[in-house]
Formats: structure tokens, C-alpha cells, sequence
């Protein structure tokens, strides 16, 4: 039994040796892959840190250039601290100034909201006026269109009254050619009594010639009578010519009665005839360096028609005077006329609103 262990002793020995070597092999093939492994992971490693230092290597040339743009930044942020605290010696000065006239300013604020607060009152005051202006503006808008209506009627109404007027024109025209033919024919004929007056007193003249030539040469009674026969003619003669004179003053005193007639009728027709009334035209200074004109009708003292002309006025305010919606404020009103009270101004345009009132005022003492 001994011996049988003795020679089995290096065969168990053997074996134990391959067991180790196999084992040794596993553990260094283990290692080895382990190795291999770490190795990879090295060279991984190496590559990350050589780009990290490629990586740093350009930011140290960014850092670089910061530090340059840095030192360079420095030297003019130094220049401008110098600039900055000169400045700041100025702004606090400026301050010093800022804060006196702040005080100046917070007394300034304080007017103006005593002063605002006074406008917010006004213009509580003035909502409640144009609430009562706008209230009246619907009055006025209906009384408007009431007189629009109105207006075109007496349109209608002129213009049948201009047709009879043309009509009575003609008349008068006829009337006034026939009144100068019967002048002169009253003239011809107080040509002829005043000739046919020199005659009878010619005749009177030779009657008394002959009565006294009678009375001389009565010396016979055969002239006597041939001289009374004579006298007697001249007597007929002149009775024969004061009757003709005196029918000649009674046709005279005829034509007088016509021609008085024809005035009469004249004068009839003349104060039928309606008149058209005249248009008025005056100029003032508007706003600007020019000058704005109006053109109205007055018909029984008030406002029949208005026309603003405003060439020189400011586009879109002082030019809205020449428009219907402010000119027509107007219309049915009498002279002289008051802004504000009689008419409303033109919003932004007041000068010229008052500037038309103002040449409508001036033709008062024309229409008076």
C-alpha cells in the first residue's frame, strides 16, 4: 500500500501541477482579457484626454485673445472710468441743478393739478352744455329740415313770381314806349297852342289896330260899315281860334289825365313786381395773410343764403367755414350776429369763424 501511494505520488503531483498550470492559464487568460480590456479603455481614455487637450489648447488661445481683448477692454474701460468721473462730477452738478428746478417742477405739477382739476370740473360743465347743445341741434335739425321744405316752396313760389315779373317787365316796356309817344305828342301839340296863342294875339293885336283906325275914319258912314263889317270878321275869326285853342287845352288836359293814368299804372305795376333781392359781399382777414369772403341774401331782415369763400385758410379746419354744416347755422338769422351765442365756431378754426361773423357784421349798416 505504500508503495502503490509512493508510485502514484508524482502522477497525483503531475496532476496537481497541469490542474495549477490549467488554472494558471484560465486566471492569465482571464487576465489577459481583463488587460486587453483596460488597454482599450486606456487608449479610449487617451484619445478623450488628447482631444480635451486639443480642446484646452484652443481654449487657451480663446483665453488668450479674452485676455488681450480684456487687457485691452481694461485700458479703455480706465480711460472711460477718468471719462466717467469727470461726467459724474457734471451730472452732479446737473443733479444739483435737476433737483432745484424738480422742486420748481413739483410746485409746477401741483398748479396744474389744481388746474386740471378745474378743467375736469369745466369739462363736467361743458358735457352737460353739449348734452344741451346736442339736444338743441336735434331741434334745430328738424327746425332745419321744416325750412329746407319751406325753402323749396318759396323756390317754387320765386320762380312763378319771376315769370309774372318777366311778364310785367314787358308790360312796364310797353307801357314806358307808349307813355314817351303821348309826351310827344303832348309836346307837338303845346308847340301848336303856343303858335295858335300868337296868332289870336296877333289878331288881337290888329283888331285893336282896326277898332282905332275905325273910330279915326268914321268920318263916313259907308266906311264905318265896311270897317264894322271887318271887325265882325276878325271878331268871328278870333272866337273861331279861341274855340279851337280851347279845344285843342281840352285835348292836352285829355293826354295830362292819360299820361297820369299810365303813372299810376306804372307805379302799380312797379310796386307788384317782387323785387329779387340783392346779393352782399364783403372781405376780411381770415387766419392767414390772405383774406376770406362772403356772398349773402338777406330776405325781410334775415339770412336767406351764405357763401364763405376761404382760398387762404388752413386745409381741413379754416376751410370747413366755406361748408353747409358750418353756413348753415345761419340761415333764418337776422344781423348783427354774436360767435358762440348765435353760431357755433368751427372746432381748431375759430379765428376764421369769427373772422366770417365779423364780415357779416360789417354789412349791417348796408342792409339799415
Amino acid at each position: 500500500m505504500s508503495e502503490t501511494r509512493k508510485t502514484n505520488l508524482p502522477l497525483l503531483l503531475l496532476c496537481g501541477v497541469f490542474l495549477v498550470a490549467v488554472i494558471v492559464a484560465i486566471v492569465m487568460a482571464a487576465q489577459r482579457n481583463s488587460l486587453s480590456a483596460q488597454v482599450v479603455e486606456l487608449q479610449q481614455q487617451i484619445a478623450e484626454e488628447q482631444a480635451e487637450w486639443q480642446a484646452i489648447a484652443a481654449e487657451k488661445e480663446e483665453l488668450q485673445a479674452t485676455l488681450t481683448e480684456t487687457e485691452n477692454a481694461l485700458k479703455e474701460a480706465e480711460l472711460s472710468l477718468e471719462e466717467a468721473t469727470a461726467r459724474k462730477t457734471e451730472l452732479e452738478t446737473e443733479v444739483s441743478e435737476l433737483t432745484a428746478s424738480n422742486e420748481t417742477v413739483t410746485a409746477e405739477i401741483a398748479n396744474l393739478t389744481a388746474q386740471k382739476e378745474a378743467a375736469e370740473a369745466d369739462l363736467a360743465t361743458a358735457n352737460t352744455a353739449i348734452a344741451d347743445l346736442n339736444a338743441a341741434k336735434a331741434s334745430l335739425e328738424e327746425q332745419l329740415a321744416t325750412l329746407t321744405a319751406d325753402q323749396e316752396a318759396a323756390a317754387l313760389e320765386l320762380t312763378g313770381l319771376n315769370t309774372q315779373q318777366e311778364e310785367l317787365s314787358g308790360q312796364v316796356e310797353t307801357l314806358t314806349a307808349e307813355k314817351e309817344t303821348l309826351m310827344a305828342e303832348k309836346e307837338a301839340l303845346l308847340a301848336e297852342k303856343a303858335d295858335l296863342t300868337g296868332q289870336v294875339e296877333a289878331l288881337t293885336t290888329e283888331k285893336e289896330t282896326l277898332t282905332e283906325q275905325v273910330a279915326a275914319l268914321a268920318s263916313t258912314e259907308a266906311d264905318a260899315e265896311a270897317l264894322r263889317q271887318a271887325n265882325e270878321d276878325l271878331t268871328a275869326s278870333g272866337e273861331t281860334m279861341t274855340a279851337e285853342i280851347a279845344a285843342l287845352q281840352a285835348e292836352v288836359e285829355a293826354l295830362q289825365a292819360e299820361v297820369e293814368t299810365l303813372q299810376a299804372e306804372l307805379e302799380t305795376l312797379r310796386a307788384d313786381s317782387p323785387e329779387t333781392p340783392a346779393e352782399l359781399v364783403a372781405s376780411i382777414k381770415g387766419f392767414s395773410s390772405g383774406e376770406l369772403t362772403v356772398h349773402v341774401v338777406l330776405e325781410e331782415g334775415v339770412i336767406a343764403s351764405l357763401t364763405v369763400e376761404t382760398p387762404n385758410e388752413t386745409p381741413g379746419f379754416g376751410t370747413q367755414c366755406s361748408e353747409e354744416a358750418f353756413t348753415g347755422q345761419f340761415i333764418g338769422k337776422a344781423l348783427p350776429l354774436t360767435l358762440g351765442e348765435d353760431v357755433d365756431a368751427v372746432s381748431g378754426a375759430t379765428v376764421t369763424s369769427q373772422a366770417v361773423v365779423d364780415a357779416l357784421n360789417s354789412l349791417t349798416e348796408a342792409v339799415e
